[in-house]
């Protein structure tokens, strides 16, 4: 790794922290596990931000060179700043932990090897598949890399990486992992492939630590232990993990926009809205990384006003809205003026023009493809095996918004992908052999967070000092 890779690495996890220390609440006490959150989040969370600055540059001065550093430190310095006055304005604190006790240590150090040696032979894997294919998947050199080359290369005319000549590249495709890949080349000085390697294997990292540490604020180390291994278990993940594609980013803000979601709801204080910004803007990152994020981002509002709205009305609904959409919304404005000034038409789109969706969603034989296919390739036995586990330890009842709105979030994202299958205009067989595998990738962390924060934890089974469960500070 060359000293400039390393800075734009640093640079961008710096811009990420400066931000959620300014939205998220401190930790009531100190303590590693709430360090780690906020540190796994920032990973990813500062270089969905610095591709959003990215962007802006390209736009306003009309191509990434060498005065673009200047510019993000510059923005880096200036939320830094921002981000401490808050703090000495506000010097509240808190975020408390709220799992319900402590295994033994000898329990809990078992639990820890095996997600020690789970993570250090993901790690090794992914190694090795970074040396079997250093460009890539089909996906990494025929899309993202190749748009990052047009951009980086075309200079001023880094506009023409969108002509509709190149639709075979889906030119539509949102911009946050080319502009990352970008971003990076610009401080290495040249096309290191190191970069996009960097860049998966950082999301990699960010969302494992992200899913364990979340776990472990929530509902205690042992659990995110457990979370974690299962996390790792799915062997595609691991691979995918190397193929420079966008489902790994995607994944990662996926599971942060649950991850922020829950943490609002338990352990913040009820007048604080940042975590809730954050989810907003994990949210939006994820439109601004794939065009499944933008049904995420619909999703996830169906699902707000579903369960606020219904349960609490429509005034605690607007309440709770307005720090979403104040994350939200500049990102997705970045998408939308993408979309509607650069990106071609998406191709599902365009071929779906004058073929009968009634028919298509109407037969039944659609249907039973999409059941064969997901039977075939779905990683049965491990949901399985967690099936049997869940039903052996049983389930955590609690009244928690929002674990439910991450759960219903994530059932209608799924019923989403079900529906776009549905409707397709490609020969079905090949477009879910094509892409499943992906999805699969996309969703995964996301549901192991949700399930584990449902489960019975290790403390709760075999009353390991067990003690009351905190509350929330109230100031």
């Amino acid at each position: 790794m060359t000293p400039g890779l390393a800075l734009s690495g640093i640079v961008a996890f710096a811009v990420g922290f400066a931000a959620l220390s300014l939205l998220l609440p401190r930790a009531e006490r100190a303590g590693a596990v709430p360090l780690a959150f906020k540190v796994f989040l920032a990973l990813g969370v500062g270089h969905g931000i610095t591709a959003c600055i990215a962007f802006v540059y390209l736009v306003v001065h009309g191509c990434l060179d060498r005065s673009y550093i200047f510019c993000e430190l510059v923005v880096l310095v200036t939320v830094a700043v921002v981000s401490v006055l808050a703090r000495k304005w506000n010097p509240r604190q808190r975020l408390s932990v709220t799992h319900s006790g402590h295994a033994s240590r000898r329990y809990e150090r078992l639990l820890l090897g095996a997600f020690g040696i789970a993570a250090a032979a993901a790690l090794a894997a992914m190694t090795i598949e970074m040396q079997r294919f250093p460009y890539g998947d089909w996906d990494a050199w025929a899309i993202y890399n190749f748009r990052a080359r047009g951009i980086y290369r075309g200079g001023y005319d880094w506009r023409d990486s969108f002509s509709e000549l190149l639709y075979r590249s889906h030119p539509d495709y949102p911009l946050l992992l080319p502009l990352t890949v970008v971003r990076a080349w610009v401080y290495v000085g040249g096309e290191s492939m190191v970069a996009p390697r960097m860049i998966g294997g950082l999301f990699m990292v960010a969302t494992t630590g992200l899913v364990f540490s979340a776990v472990a604020v929530l509902r205690g180390r042992a659990q995110a232990c457990i979370a974690g291994v299962v996390l790792l278990g799915h062997w595609f993940l691991v691979r995918h993990a190397s193929s420079q594609y966008a489902d790994i980013p995607l994944m990662f803000f996926f599971a942060a926009a649950a991850a922020l979601l829950v943490v609002q709801d338990e352990v913040a204080h009820e007048t604080d809205s940042g975590a809730l910004a954050g989810a907003g803007l994990a949210a939006g990152l994820a439109a601004w990384t794939k065009n499944e994020g933008v049904l995420f981002v619909l999703v996830l509002i169906a699902a707000h006003v579903a369960l606020v709205a219904g349960r609490r009305g429509l005034r605690a609904y607007a309440r709770q809205m307005l720090p979403i959409a104040a994350g939200l919304l500049p990102v997705l404005a970045i998408v939308i003026f993408f979309k509607s000034t650069l990106a071609p038409t998406n191709d599902l789109v365009s071929l779906s023009a004058g073929q009968s969706l009634a028919a298509k969603l109407a037969d039944p034989e659609r249907y039973l493809t999409i059941a064969n296919e997901l039977y075939e390739r779905a990683p049965l036995r491990l949901i399985s095996l967690l099936a049997i586990y869940g039903i052996c330890v049983g389930f955590s009842i609690r009244r928690a918004t929002g674990v439910a709105h991450a759960a219903l979030t994530w059932v209608l994202l799924c019923a989403g992908y079900v529906a776009i299958y549905l409707v397709t205009p490609y020969d079905l067989s090949w477009h879910i052999v094509t892409s499943i595998d992906r999805l699969l990738v996309q969703v995964w962390p996301t549901f192991v967070l949700v399930y584990f924060m449902l489960l019975r934890t290790p403390e709760e089974i075999f009353l390991f000092d067990v003690a009351p469960q905190a509350s929330p500070a109230r100031g």
